[in-house]
């Protein structure tokens, strides 16, 4: 393993004052450039406890958004961060309304086609995939939908529903379809050796949703576009399974290395057109990874006025090497409910009488270590088709600690760290000049001779991005 890691960079200078300041920024998955980042491979198996307490999760959330649109119909487009995935019976802020969420839930699940229904899951040969997730609860929508608008009827309560009085009729005409999943459990069983068939069978159902409810939205008034009403009576299953994954992993946000500087699509990428600059870092060595030590945020504390206040301090946190295949890390979503913190957590794991889950944590030690190798897994590995990258990573993680605000995602480094600063094939003139001028004044600072500068050019010899060192520039 070389001591070198090398981070691309597009502007230096600029607004953040990278250079000037030290600083490497955590972005969000979300500000990079490979839509799969953050990707979950998420399986559902589990037994009769934690299917029934999934459901009722699904009514609760359900719940909230049927209370939305009774409370403004299309006037206020529903929250869906608000939507309490976290959220318990318990939680729910007033008796009264907790009565009517357990007449719900009684309606609902005293449906005997509901109790199939879970019998079915259940009984499932293999894992629940996402689409079919979506199918299944698809399925059992209207029927949820039903029992919560009922509820809210018989106390008085309700306001509106998405589709009126008719509502009522359309969710009769809608059951739950238990027989669906039980067929197949069959087909399974009758063709063992159909590679990834359920899947791809769901898939197609998954895709033939989407496509009838975007053919619909075509067809529809422009006021139907994005409606409430739409969310609820087509979209909301779907949303609830990108919802409810949350409770599994929290948001994490990365800095990226590379192991060379020779490739001239990593210039053109991140490095503005070979406009910018490669940072070369000398890097440490713990437990043979590349390490770095930085200073930023880890953790909050309280002042005087008991104001949350964040904390700093300085880690030598570890660069990994990005693992590059064709297939995602698998995450087993009963087993992974790690941000699910007291009741919450026994809750989900519990029939209410005394009985626990089989996907309940045993030993509490061995599940987290295998709870959190199975999140940097999910971290660190990409497709085959980002090989010639080849990226290693600086990952923070939200334990405790939020991390939204993107000042708090700055890790300030260690001059003695930066190696040297490669300019690109195209970095103007001004640049370097600004560059050098910044480097000089840190050297003087910390009274060091043994920067490096170096000139990225196009060697005819290797194919490849080359660098001249640029020894007459002194400090």
């Amino acid at each position: 393993m070389t001591n070198f890691l090398y981070r691309f960079r597009g502007n230096v200078l600029g607004e953040f004052k990278e250079l000037e300041n030290q600083e490497i920024f955590c972005s969000s998955l979300q500000d990079l450039n490979d839509p799969m980042e953050g990707f979950k491979d998420m399986f559902w198996s589990g037994d009769r406890i934690i299917w029934t307490n999934l459901l009722k999760n699904y009514l609760l959330c359900l719940d909230r958004a049927c209370i939305q649109f009774m409370l403004t119909g299309d006037v206020n487009k529903i929250d869906l961060a608000t939507i309490p995935v976290f959220e318990i019976e318990n939680d729910l802020p007033t008796e009264g309304y907790k009565a009517i969420f357990r007449q719900a839930c009684g309606t609902f699940f005293g449906t005997p086609a509901v109790s199939e229904f879970i019998d079915a899951l259940t009984a499932r040969q293999q894992p629940v995939r996402r689409d079919e997730l979506c199918v299944n609860l698809r399925m059992a929508h209207y029927t949820a939908m039903n029992a919560i608008f009922a509820a809210y009827k018989d106390v008085g309560e309700i306001l509106d529903t998405p589709a009126g009085n008719a509502l009522f009729d359309m969710c009769a005409k809608l059951p739950v379809g238990p027989e669906i999943v039980r067929g197949v459990n069959e087909l399974e069983k009758r063709h063992p050796n159909v590679p990834n068939g359920t899947e791809r069978l769901y898939a197609s159902v998954r895709s033939m949703e989407q496509q009838s409810d975007l053919i619909s939205k075509y067809n529809a008034p422009a006021t139907v576009l994005n409606s409430n009403r739409s969310l609820l009576l087509a979209e909301f299953p779907g949303e609830y399974v990108r919802l409810v994954e949350k409770i599994t992993y929290g948001q994490w946000y990365t800095a990226c290395f590379s192991e060379n500087y020779t490739n001239s699509s990593m210039w053109g990428n991140y490095a503005n057109g070979h406009r910018g600059v490669c940072l070369k870092f000398n890097t440490g060595d713990v437990e043979g990874e590349h390490s770095l030590p930085l200073y930023g945020v880890t953790g909050f504390s309280t002042n005087r006025l008991a104001e949350l206040k964040p904390a700093y301090g300085r880690v030598n946190h570890r660069l990994h090497k990005v693992t590059y295949q064709s297939t995602y890390p698998e995450i087993d979503f009963f087993r992974s409910l790690g941000r699910l913190r007291g009741p919450a957590a026994s809750s989900w794991y519990s029939d209410g009488q005394g009985k626990r889950s089989t996907c309940a944590p045993g030993d509490q030690e061995q599940w987290r270590k295998q709870y959190w190798a199975t999140l940097l897994k999910g971290q660190i590995t990409k497709l085959d088709d980002w090989r010639y990258e080849e990226e290693y990573r600086l990952v923070v993680s939200e334990l405790l600690t939020d991390l939204s605000d993107p000042k708090m995602r700055k890790q300030k480094y260690d001059f003695s760290s930066l190696h040297g600063i490669i300019f690109g094939i195209a970095t103007p003139e001004t640049d370097k000049l600004a560059i050098i001028d910044i480097v000089r004044r840190k050297c003087q600072q910390e009274k060091r001779q043994d920067f490096e500068f170096s000139q990225a050019y196009y060697s005819k010899t290797i194919g490849k991005i080359d660098v001249l060192q640029l020894r007459l520039i002194k400090m």
